[in-house]
């Protein structure tokens, strides 16, 4: 991740400090079985010339999560705000909560952030 080969070099350290941060509220906030609120972690973009206002991290059930369901989604969300109020997403994991949280502990985890954001910012402006 280095900042003289990525035009993303600046979000590299905010892109560690979302994963830690949202490992610590799914420890808290995630239960193993059932219902549960999106739990996230966002990163404002600090360049004006990308195409993004913010780079999100969350975990969320499945949208046809019936009651005792294990299943929890990580996805990656980028934003374009406040010129355009779209998203693009990509689904990056899928496993019980105690899979996600082992997913999240990955040391490579940040560094496949950091090599999707191409690819979602372009298909953000596409949009």
């Amino acid at each position: 991740m280095s900042k003289s080969t990525n035009k993303y070099g600046c979000v590299e350290q905010g892109i560690i400090s979302m994963i830690f941060n949202l490992l610590r509220r799914v420890e808290k906030e995630v239960p193993d079985i059932g219902e549960f609120e999106m739990v996230y972690e966002t990163i404002d973009n600090p360049n004006p010339n990308w195409h993004l206002s913010h780079i999100r991290l969350a975990v969320h059930k499945p949208l046809d999560s019936i009651d005792g369901n294990e299943s929890r989604y990580v996805q990656v969300d980028v934003f374009n705000k406040p010129d355009n109020p779209y998203m693009c997403s990509k689904l990056i994991f899928m496993g019980n909560k105690q899979e996600v949280l082992h997913y999240l502990e990955d040391s490579s985890l940040a560094q496949k952030i950091w090599d999707m954001l191409p690819q979602l910012e372009s298909d953000l402006n596409d949009i």
